[in-house]
């Protein structure tokens, strides 16, 4: 005996839901996951593209994260900075002063969940890991910079916490496009998601 919901029958239901779930759009399919998802937007900052030959890419790149952060929980975006030790001299002597480079003005920003870090790998830095432990999050799509480097570094740190990491292929980019490309297909080839274009 079929059961019925609201005079439906549920098998027919269930097909109907199946049938409109498979046209959804892209960006819904593989990008918004579920509502535990968290976004990271790493190294994000105009002063590591200075070089034409980053900039166009570096646009096109900006573009496709604030089209995925469109489609975000605000609260489950995240924002991680690069940072850098310099040593500066002083009428006092030496001191060691932490740097961070401003974020691209054009990327969007959403949350207050700004944090920087000294290393490749995002997850090592103290901070960070507490946020994530302190919130249960365990999902995460990557973007951001450098496919080869940070990228990297952060999806295989990720993916030996037991984490399922993500990267969103148009939201991040490399050092050079084959660089990038070598680098995704490395991290596929490790089990990361790489999600095509949502656009």
């Amino acid at each position: 005996m079929v059961k019925k919901t609201a005079g439906i029958p549920l098998k027919l239901l269930s097909i109907t839901i199946i049938f409109a779930c498979s046209f959804r759009p892209v960006v819904a399919q593989e990008t918004r996951g579920t509502h535990d998802t968290y976004i990271i937007v790493l190294d994000v900052q105009s002063a590591f593209y200075k070089r034409p030959s980053l900039q166009l890419q570096a646009a096109d790149m900006v573009r496709h994260i604030n089209n995925l952060i469109a489609t975000a929980d605000p609260d489950k975006v995240i924002y991680i900075w690069a940072a850098g030790k310099a040593l500066s001299l002083t009428s006092m002597g030496f001191s060691v002063d932490t740097l961070t480079p401003d974020p691209d003005s054009n990327l969007n920003l959403v949350s207050n969940h700004i944090f920087t870090k000294m290393s490749g790998d995002a997850f090592a830095e103290a901070n960070f890991a507490e946020f994530v432990n302190k919130n249960k999050a365990c999902e995460f799509i990557l973007t951001g910079m450098m496919a080869e480097k940070c990228i990297y570094d952060t999806a295989i740190g990720g993916l030996k916490r037991g984490y399922k990491i993500s990267i969103l292929q148009d939201a991040v980019i490399g050092s050079n496009p084959a660089k990038k490309e070598k680098a995704l297909k490395k991290l596929e080839g490790k089990g990361i998601q790489i999600i095509p274009s949502i656009i």
